[in-house]
């Protein structure tokens, strides 16, 4: 949705988009989704910059883009909720499918390097004795 020039995928703010015209192929073309973590470790994955360049990636191959060059604004973007770690989603999807694209960021693998398990760490141990 947008609230003036913002566009947000629930309460998370996305990026500025003013024109009108980029507005409506927006609203008529894109899909957002929001990925919640179930844990503190994955909040800390989620986080990883990487990781939600690969989910962003393995989405637009499967769905390809709705983007010509040249118009930063049909970019598809993850931005994080720095409250509680949640992931919002923007794609501008050629295929608009709902179903598949949830099945898609449900497959998307977690990046060896983004794997974060702070909860295990032994100042976090130490910590909570």
């Amino acid at each position: 949705h947008f609230d003036g020039p913002g566009l947000y995928v629930d309460n998370i703010y996305i990026m500025n988009i003013g024109l009108p015209a980029r507005q409506e192929e927006i609203m008529k073309y894109g899909m957002g989704f929001i990925l919640a973590p179930k844990t503190f470790d994955a909040s800390s994955t989620l986080a990883n910059l990487g990781q939600r360049q690969a989910i962003l990636h393995d989405i637009s191959t499967s769905l390809g883009i709705f983007k010509d060059s040249g118009t930063p604004a049909l970019t598809p973007l993850a931005k994080r909720d720095l409250d509680d770690g949640r992931v919002g989603i923007f794609v501008l999807p050629q295929k608009k499918d709902v179903d598949m694209a949830i099945s898609i960021l449900g497959q998307v693998p977690t990046l060896e390097n983004a794997i974060r398990m702070p909860s295990e760490s032994k100042a976090n141990k130490e910590a909570h004795k």
